[in-house]
This record gives C-alpha cells, structure tokens and sequence, in this order.
C-alpha cells in the first residue's frame, strides 16, 4: 500500500506541474514571472511532467508486484484453513451439504474474499488517503467550486443505502445457485461410470441443463439492475464536475482565478470522481464479499455436534464429552451396531 500511495502522489503532481505551465507560459497570467524562457521552460516542465509519470509508474509496478505476492500467500492460507476444517467435519454435518457446495467454498469463495480484501481493499485505503489530500488542495484553490463537485453526493449515497438491502438478497440467491449447479455436476462427474453403465446420460444431462439454466436466469438478472443503475449512479455523481467547467469558466473570464488553476482543479477532480464512481460500485462487491465470507465462517465457526449419534449404512460414530474411555453407553452402542452389521449369518 506504501509503494501506490507514493506513486499516487507522484501522480498527483503533474495536474500542479501543468498548472505551473499554463499560467507561466502557455496563457500567461498577470504577475507571473517566469524562471525560464518561453521554450525552455515548456521544455523544462514537460520533461518534469515525463519524468515524475515515469517515476509513479515504476513505484506502481513494485508496490503490485508484492500486493500480488501477499494476496496469493493469504489466498493460500485461506484456503488450506477452510480445507483442514472440512477434513475435521463429523459425517453428520457433511451428509448436509453437497459435495460441489463444499468445493465451491474451497475454491470460489476464498478466491472472492481475497480479491475483496486484497484489491479492493487496498484500493480503498488509496483513494481514501488521495481523496483528502485532493479534497484539502481544491478546497484551499476556491471552496465555492469544491461545494459544487459535492452537490449530488448526499442522494448519490442515500439512493445506495436503500439500494444495499435489496441487492444483498439477490446476490445471497445467485450463490445458493450457483452451489447447487456445482454440487450437480460434482455427482455426476463422480458417478459418470454408473450414469454411463446404465445409460442416464440425457437425463444427467437435462437435469444439470435446467440447473445451469436457473443460474443463468438468476446472473442475468442480477446483470442487468446493476447495469442499469450503475451508469446512472456514475453519470449523477459526475454532474458537478459540468457545474464546475461552467462556473469555473465565468470565475476565469472575471478573473477570480487563472486558466491554470481551473485546468489544476478540473484535472484533479479524477481523483474525487473516481473514488466517488467506484463507490457507487461496492455494494456489488460488498454483497459478493459478505455472501462469502459468511459462508466460509459457516464452515470454520461449526462446532461439533455432542450426544447426537449418527448411524448411516455401515458407517456410524458418537462425539461424546469427556475423554476417550469406553463407557458403557459407548458399549451398548457397539454392540447394537455389531448385530446389525456384523453378525454372522
């Protein structure tokens, strides 16, 4: 995270290196005296621009290189985590869930939580850190233009509010399918040499279709509020950044500001809009995030069942407090099970 603030704030320099060539040499403001001549300071500022450009990009490829690294360590440890708890299940508790749910948890799940914690995670501490060093600069360059970026955020983030409920629940409903439609492939992948001996193949078939169809049905919905609403967010939330081309124009032809100021200020109001976008983006993402990490914590927050006997074919076991001594409960249900199972006939 260190690596991409610095080069997020290198990056933040050129739109004040930009300022500097506006108002010094491109449109001259009144009262500015330059340090150089007109072609050497274009030329000056201009390689300044590259070489900062130059130097955030190389701090950036450092600083993803270990975030990557990281993220696949803890990717790892996450999954090994869940892998050892399922292996420590009792037979019970993994007669309840299908096999392609438990692979997907495995699998899927601590891939999407890794990618929450990891990518977006870091991210957000990132636009964090730029969004007030940003919002302190705008608001020290003209505070009515930076209430006028601000404008639409409050029912932006109400409108989200109200929005997060209702698409936790879809994404909650995408899951469970998505696991069934696993869990049916699983079993029919497992058992293909019996589907094949006895000659299921279209009606294994047709039951994984119509599985993968209700998935499908599901994903496509679920695509389509969120392509709808997200572009619509995005577009409200951007509607001061035209407030202050057009206010911010009528301050440089009164001379309230200088040319190179609005060009500081509208350049820099990336670095307000796109955390502020890819706010309007993480309930998606949050939703995701929470589906699976509640349904990992299912698997490694399970206790064992005590006192409850489980007995299914010729498996069967008992979890009993205390130590491992027989007493005689355990014997009576030894011997119970031995007549059933192991009797001579």
């Amino acid at each position: 995270a260190a690596f991409a603030l610095i080069s997020n704030l290198l990056f933040a320099l050129r739109p004040v290196i930009n300022a500097r060539l506006t108002d010094g040499y491109l449109s001259p403001a009144a009262g500015v005296t330059p340090a150089f001549s007109p072609i050497t300071g274009v030329l000056v500022l201009t390689g300044l621009m590259i070489a900062v450009y130059a130097l955030g990009q190389t701090i950036g490829i450092i600083g993803q290189r270990m975030a990557n690294r990281v993220g696949s360590h803890f990717s790892d440890q996450l999954r090994r985590t869940v892998y050892d708890k399922i292996q420590r299940l009792s037979l019970a508790s993994m007669a309840k869930r299908p096999g392609g749910d438990l692979i997907k948890r495995i699998t899927r799940d601590t891939q999407t939580v890794r990618s929450f914690l990891t990518d977006q995670g870091v991210y957000a501490l990132e636009s964090l850190f730029m969004f007030t060093v940003i919002f302190v600069i705008l608001l020290f360059t003209s505070p009515f233009l930076t209430l006028l970026v601000f404008i639409p955020v409050p029912l932006v983030l109400l409108i989200m509010s109200r929005f997060w409920k209702h698409i936790r629940l879809r994404y909650d409903k995408q899951w469970r399918q998505e696991s069934r439609s696993t869990s049916i492939l699983h079993d029919i992948i497992k058992g293909i040499r019996v589907v094949k001996t006895f000659g299921n193949e279209a009606r294994e078939i047709k039951k994984f279709a119509s599985a993968n169809e209700s998935l499908a049905k599901v994903s496509a919905s679920n695509e389509k509020l969120w392509a709808v609403t997200f572009p619509f967010l995005g577009f409200f939330i951007g509607i001061g950044e035209f407030l202050v081309l057009f206010f911010g124009g009528r301050m440089v032809l009164e001379g309230t500001i200088t040319l190179g100021q609005l060009m500081q200020f509208v350049l820099f109001l990336g670095y307000i809009y796109t955390p502020l976008r890819w706010l309007t983006s993480v309930p998606r993402w949050l939703a995701n995030f929470m589906t699976s990490m509640v349904k990992i914590l299912e698997i490694i927050d399970e206790k064992p069942e005590i006192n409850k006997p489980y007995h299914d074919g010729m498996i069967a076991y008992h979890v009993a407090p205390g130590g491992h001594d027989m007493n005689t409960s355990d014997w009576h249900m030894y011997m119970d099970f031995a007549d059933k199972h192991l009797k001579t006939p």
